[in-house]
């Protein structure tokens, strides 16, 4: 969104975000955003949704969904967080962000209910992306939880699948402390009589997950029924319908096997509902990131340079990372540039980016942003770089274009490189 003067903008930009204010920016409830979608008329039971949780995989995996069912010709909407760059990157029709006239028009419609149920920032983003799919008449949406799941402000809808991509250990101060909790809040998203579809899931919690779909007698389906392999940057599934396939995928990894292989699940599950041919399957998974303006995954940020960016933030994404640094000469070549909230500055995380040949650590604004003396205990070589990047590390970096540079840690953190390397660029 424009940072013009206008209420939209001063509107959300009152209200805390996770981002910087943690725990105390979220509300553990759903009463307030079923009280605003009933004063909205309830516009998220309005149109077909795909519901998607998990600790990893379920943003490339809603953006994964979203162009194949673009591709079938379906008009598609997608709700995803956080926004990299601008706000309207949470809600997209067809890969479009929401312009702002309609994020004007939904204020302009709906101040009176603002004023008299108030929202924190997520409950209103995805209020505000209820009443754009039910505006425009979507075929179907795809909808990303923001934290957990049962008590997330998505889990207001009734979709027509459920998927659960995977469960780690991350955001434990909130979700709780083991696997077993985290997985039933992530299943807390399973609704009556609805499918879902599971990722690669550690067995404790593929129990407690089944559990929960039998007391909701909903179908499970595991996405490793179709034998996901991936081989020089492309996936082989067996597909029931249309045999084996080999996919590429414009998002780069071993991992994205796991992601290609729960979409191609919910796919097929929809199937009668939603009849996608094999071509769009082919298609909306090999243009993910280009069909659906998906940034921050292993993204390369220079055409002339190998710097790229990466917003894994807990030790299982950050084992996938790995993958894709060793393919490219490994982490004792490379340069690292990282910025972590304190939650994810454990031992295990800091060990990941100690071996890297240089790390340089930015400390971002909020209260959750680690302290550099935390990054110094485990890595005493690393050097600070929140005043000096511009001026110091950034153009000796520039400079030597053959050097291997990872931005990774947050994805907060993106945007701030984004204007390290404009400045760097415009020298």
């Amino acid at each position: 969104m424009d940072k013009n003067d206008n209420r939209v903008t001063r509107h959300l930009d009152s209200l805390p975000r996770f981002q910087t204010a943690g725990a105390s920016a979220a509300n553990f409830s759903l009463d307030a955003i079923r009280a605003f979608c009933a004063g909205m008329g309830n516009p998220e039971q309005l149109f077909p949704s795909v519901h998607i949780a998990g600790t990893n995989g379920k943003g490339t995996t809603a953006h994964m969904l979203h162009a194949v069912y673009m591709e079938a010709g379906y008009t598609t909407g997608l709700f995803t967080s956080p926004h990299l760059l601008h706000f309207n990157e949470r809600i997209r029709i067809n890969g479009i962000p929401i312009p702002d006239e309609h994020l004007q028009l939904f204020f302009d419609e709906h101040e009176q209910l603002i004023s008299r149920c108030p929202l924190t920032f997520f409950e209103l983003s995805a209020a505000m992306a209820f009443w754009y799919f039910s505006y425009r008449e979507v075929d179907v949406a795809i909808i990303e939880t923001g934290l957990g799941g049962r008590l997330d402000a998505t889990n207001v809808i009734t979709p027509v699948c459920s998927v659960i991509t995977s469960t780690g250990l991350d955001h434990t101060d909130i979700l709780g402390p083991t696997i077993a909790h985290i997985a039933r809040e992530k299943g807390g998203i399973i609704k009556p009589g609805v499918p879902v579809v599971t990722g690669e899931l550690p067995g404790e919690a593929m129990h407690v997950i089944e559990k929960l779909a039998g007391q909701n007698r909903s179908p499970v389906i595991r996405s490793a029924w179709m034998k996901p392999e991936y081989t020089r940057g492309r996936t082989r599934i067996e597909h029931p319908e249309f045999g084996k396939m080999e996919l590429p995928c414009d998002v780069p990894g071993v991992v994205q096997r796991l992601n290609i292989a729960a979409a191609a699940s919910v796919v097929h599950t929809l199937s009668p509902a939603f009849p996608v041919d094999r071509k769009a399957l082919m298609r909306g998974v090999a243009g993910t990131a280009a069909l659906t303006g998906l940034p921050g995954r292993y993204e390369k940020l220079h055409t002339g340079m190998n710097w790229y960016f990466d917003g894994g933030h807990n030790l299982e994404a950050l084992i996938h990372l790995q993958n894709l640094v060793d393919e490219m000469g490994g982490a004792a070549n490379a340069t690292a540039v990282i910025a972590l909230n304190g939650d994810k500055a454990t031992n295990e995380v800091l060990d990941f980016y100690r071996v890297f040949k240089s790390v340089y650590y930015y400390r971002m604004e909020g209260e959750r942003s680690a302290e550099f003396n935390r990054i110094l205990q485990r890595i005493p070589d690393a050097v600070s770089i929140n005043s000096g990047f511009r001026e110091t590390t950034g153009p000796l970096l520039y400079l030597n274009r053959e050097e291997l540079v990872i931005f990774s840690g947050s994805f907060y953190f993106y945007p701030v490189v984004k204007r390290w390397l404009a400045s760097l660029e415009s020298r």
